[in-house]
């Protein structure tokens, strides 16, 4: 594993704690699952770290058509904002 993806571990589990724990207090404990929350968490950063790439694809301007529909598509298809 190399270390982007071992940082975006760290990142990861440090946000699905604070989640867990957050839940703990307003859920049942038997509906509150830290291996789920840490799972989409992780899901969630790769996906964002991926959209990252498009932009170093953009136009001078910042801007791209192409990695604009890209980025909307990939977003849309992993339910990630």
């Amino acid at each position: 594993m190399n270390d982007k993806v071992k940082e975006l571990a760290r990142l990861a589990h440090e946000d699905a704690l604070k989640e867990y724990r957050l839940r703990m207090e307003s859920e049942l404990a038997s509906d509150v699952i830290f291996a789920d929350i840490y799972d989409r968490k992780f899901a969630e950063l790769i996906v964002l770290e991926c959209l990252s790439l498009l932009d170093a694809y953009g136009m001078p301007d910042g801007t791209s058509p192409v990695a604009d529909l890209l980025s909307k598509a990939i977003k849309s298809k992993f339910g990630v904002e």
